[in-house]
């Protein structure tokens, strides 16, 4: 019995401390749909919006360039989420896209991996806040981040894979999707 009692506690400490460092998704006073990811590995330095890439060379490996490494080593500690699902049939024009939105205002951009990979996993939260993902099994989600001159990753949200995917895919390219964040400071 006491050994039960010690574990329950155990457990109950372990979710306590653990939902200090939860991330969280929240609506502001302006309908915005945020997510705080000031608990991980983050940046308050404003990312850029753009890259120097094209479908088939490589952009920048620096902190310029949004599809750089570099910039998907943090994510950025506040952002809104667009409503908007859009549809890309390559890599760059995602991107650009996401720059062109005026969905409440410009300053809109494709998330790198990680960003991206957390929106996959707050996608509960952002469910029930009305960001709503076509989620069939071959829907594919850009991410700002390439893998090479012609790949970027992208993510399988059915199934959770990220995987480099061509950036001008030459199977199926109507599945492929994306949704734009904005930083907020």
């Amino acid at each position: 019995m006491i050994k039960s009692v010690k574990v329950l506690l155990g457990i109950l400490a372990c979710l306590i401390v653990t939902d200090g460092y939860a991330q969280k998704v929240f609506v502001d006073y302006g309908g915005q749909v945020v997510i705080d990811a000031s608990a991980i590995r983050h940046t308050t330095t404003n990312k850029p919006q753009t890259t120097r890439a094209t479908n088939t060379t490589r952009g920048g490996d620096d902190a310029s360039d949004i599809a750089s490494v570099e910039n998907n080593r943090w994510v950025f500690h506040l952002f809104e989420v667009s409503k908007a699902e859009l549809k890309a049939t390559d890599w760059l024009t995602a991107v650009n896209g996401c720059v062109a939105l005026q969905e409440k205002g410009s300053g809109w951009r494709l998330p790198t991996y990680k960003e991206l990979i957390l929106m996959l996993v707050l996608y509960p939260e952002l469910r029930q806040f009305g960001i709503n993902w076509n989620i069939t099994s071959a829907t594919i989600y850009w991410s700002a981040t390439e893998a090479s001159d012609t790949e970027s990753f992208a993510l399988y949200f059915n199934n959770s894979i990220m995987a480099a995917l061509p950036k001008v895919p030459s199977v199926n390219p109507q599945l492929y999707s994306y949704r734009c964040i904005r930083e907020l400071d």
